[in-house]
């Protein structure tokens, strides 16, 4: 008799009593399991017997559930077992196929429930409890499989791109049976998901599964399965092919394999077809996947496209035409470096007034947006030549220059010398600059905090980072220490209190003397300045009694615009309040009409009372 089998069934018998019989029905290892048994029975009546009741669970009658079934099949199979002399399999790893993946069941499935709900389920923190979950390895346990696989159909399309960018590329090779199993070619978008792993993972084995969904699947699908020919050149002549197609994605598709895949072939098809209705097509595919050759081709054209344009003052028709005809090259060439095209935009640059007079500041834009790209000295000194004549584009100076420049120079560029300092005090224009640059900073130290409360979630497994205020460390960093009384001194109070640091002599009383001054805070804005106020005198390490006699005073004041809700670092700092000051909370709750802020106040002042009566109990 086959004891290998008995055992393996055993063995996926005792993982769904662990599980739970529930997730028993429609179990894809149970049902690999059942064709052996099914083809066995045909000689061995006790086969047949056990195929019967694995078929039974998978496909539970109306009236039965899954746990009679499972409960009447591992007696069976028990008692089989008994007489073969053994009960268990070694070990707890399981192969996949017998591949190389191995998953264990390793973790308790209170663990798991979790994970599971929230990919059977819909609703908000999903996501969050996904992510966390993988990065503890979770998904290593082979009960959580299934329901990676089906995490590709999730209503929540971050979650399901997660499952096919992170989760199951993470199996290998090994899970490409399973998707390849459930591929249905006439589906839609979870099918596209299902293909892109095939394809990530795949290798060259899943080629022929490619090239015919390509052929014959329904558009959507069809279209991936094109672009994942990329890069394979036996491919060349059907992706050449598939450009000719009536229908416009599945050129578009060709257009992109063709310029990913970087033939030679394929740049003279894209040149052609660059010339032709599907230049927008065309140009798309290459912006997404430059190359130099395709620069090298292309910038000619580009140039002999500005010698044509109309003498300024223009028709508006004419101009609209020129803009048309240039469109193409600047989709092309947005992320691509090379020198003939530093040499194009710098033409553009000196030639920027005719640009504004026959209305093409999209040409300008697009010049700002790749020079700012070009990450270079080169690329800097046009940006401040073009802000100069036009300050709307200080903005990519700025950025361009805090990524490049020592940031004493870009201080003193910018804000530092002498004339800056005479021309902010008589220039209209100056102060329009100085907004800009205040917006440059804003933008700059936006993508900082993100990153750093990116890093902080991921450092925590996930954890929500609302309590985490963005230390100055952080987001001081690369900045020269003067802008700090540079933005003081224009009463900057959010940047202000982002470049908040220990130790600086107007800081802390420059937040305190803000959060005094109860116009700012009463009005519609009010609850935005009191939580940079907080927050920078935490960055500030300003006086805990301070902060809290601070903090207290404003929730006292009537008239203070809280919001809705207290916000989470106030209300971090409102937990670790002295507690005498609980009767003084509990005193301002009649005056706030908000639910949310009613709560959150009783729970401190409850938390608060509650911490004193160990005290109490023990002096008494």
């Amino acid at each position: 008799m086959s004891t290998a089998l008995l055992q393996e069934l055993h063995q996926e018998v005792r993982r769904l009593y662990i599980a739970g019989s529930d997730l028993a029905a429609g179990d894809f290892r149970l049902k690999r399991l059942l064709p052996q048994f099914q083809q066995l029975g045909e000689r061995a009546p006790v086969f047949k017997k056990l195929g019967e009741g694995i078929t039974a669970i998978l496909e539970p009658s109306e009236g039965t559930g899954t746990a009679l079934g499972l409960q009447n099949l591992a007696l069976l199979l028990g008692s089989v077992l008994y007489t073969q002399g053994t009960t268990t399999v070694d070990g707890e790893v399981q192969d996949i196929e017998g591949q190389g993946v191995m998953l264990s069941s390793q973790f308790g499935y209170r663990r798991l429930a979790e994970v599971q709900r929230a990919l059977t389920t819909t609703g908000s923190g999903r996501y969050e409890i996904v992510t966390a979950a993988f990065a503890a390895g979770l998904f290593q346990d082979l009960r959580l499989l299934p329901f990676a696989l089906k995490a590709l159909d999730d209503p929540y399309s971050e979650l399901a791109d997660f499952a096919m960018n992170t989760i199951l590329p993470a199996y290998g090779a090994p899970i490409v049976p399973y998707l390849v199993q459930d591929f249905n070619p006439g589906g839609g978008k979870s099918e596209v998901r299902k293909l892109n792993v095939i394809r990530k993972v795949g290798g060259g084995q899943v080629l022929d599964l490619l090239f015919q969904t390509a052929e014959e699947a329904a558009d959507e699908v069809r279209a991936a399965a094109i672009e994942a020919l990329a890069g394979h050149e036996d491919y060349t002549e059907a992706l050449i092919a598939y450009t000719k197609d009536k229908k416009k994605p599945i050129r578009e598709a060709a257009y992109h394999a063709l310029a990913e895949g970087g033939t030679a072939e394929g740049r003279e098809t894209l040149l052609e077809a660059f010339t032709g209705k599907d230049k927008l097509l065309v140009a798309a595919a290459i912006q997404k996947h430059p190359s130099p050759q395709m620069t090298e081709r292309l910038a000619p054209l580009f140039t002999a496209e500005l010698e044509q344009l109309p003498a300024a003052p223009a028709e508006k028709k004419e101009a609209d035409k020129a803009e048309k005809r240039l469109e193409p090259y600047l989709t092309a060439f947005s992320y691509a470096q090379h020198p003939l095209l530093m040499d194009i935009f710098g033409h553009i640059v000196g030639r920027a007034e005719t640009f504004a007079a026959l209305g093409l500041q999209h040409v300008l834009i697009l010049t700002a947006v790749y020079l700012e790209r070009s990450g270079s000295p080169k690329g800097l000194e046009l940006l401040e030549e073009l802000d100069k004549q036009y300050p709307v584009y200080l903005s990519y100076t700025f950025r361009l220059g805090y990524a490049i420049l020592p940031p004493d120079e870009l201080y003193m560029r910018h804000v530092g010398s002498t004339v800056n300092r005479l021309k902010s005090v008589v220039s209209k224009k100056a102060k329009a600059r100085e907004e800009k640059i205040v917006d440059s900073i804003d933008s700059i130290l936006k993508q900082k905090r993100q990153e750093y409360l990116q890093q902080w979630s991921l450092a925590n497994g996930g954890a929500h980072y609302e309590f985490e205020v963005t230390p100055v460390e952080h987001l001081a960093a690369g900045w020269d220490p003067r802008w700090l009384d540079w933005l003081i001194d224009r009463d900057e109070i959010g940047l202000v209190s982002e470049f908040a640091r220990p130790g600086h002599p107007r800081v802390e009383k420059y937040l305190v003397k803000t959060m005094k001054d109860r116009k700012q805070i009463k009005n519609s804005t009010g609850y935005i300045i009191i939580r940079a106020v907080f927050a920078g005198l935490e960055r500030a390490k300003a006086d805990k009694q301070l902060r809290d006699a601070l903090l207290l005073e404003v929730l006292e004041d009537k008239k203070t615009n809280l919001g809705y809700n207290i916000n989470a670092v106030l209300y971090n700092q409102m937990l670790q309040f002295p507690p005498e000051y609980a009767d003084r909370l509990e005193a301002v709750i009649p005056q706030y009409s908000s639910f949310y802020i009613v709560r959150q106040i009783k729970e401190v002042v409850h938390i608060l009372r509650e911490s004193v009566k160990p005290i109490l109990k023990e002096m008494n």
